[in-house]
């Protein structure tokens, strides 16, 4: 597991810990879904074919925040859900 450091206010800094490859299977199971290719949503979400097979292969780590964000918007996905699944409920 990896850690994710955020920066949430004044000297404030939340960490998590993320799993990147439940997140890589989750992207994966909803691009499926969606019947794209990595390709396609890639460009949708304004990412390069590279960075989206390797974030499914859960081989990026040092992903930035922003990145994620523009995944789960573009597989219309709750970004708690892309990140943790239903294991956080």
């Amino acid at each position: 597991m990896q850690v994710l450091s955020i920066h949430v206010g004044k000297g404030c800094t939340r960490m998590a810990e993320l799993d990147w490859h439940g997140i890589g299977r989750r992207m994966a199971g909803r691009r499926t879904e969606h019947r794209w290719t990595q390709k396609e949503l890639a460009q949708k979400a304004g990412l390069s074919q590279f960075a989206v097979a390797r974030l499914e292969m859960g081989d990026r780590p040092n992903a930035r925040l922003q990145t994620i964000v523009n995944l789960a918007e573009a597989l219309d996905m709750d970004l708690l859900d892309l990140l943790y699944g239903h294991e956080r409920r």
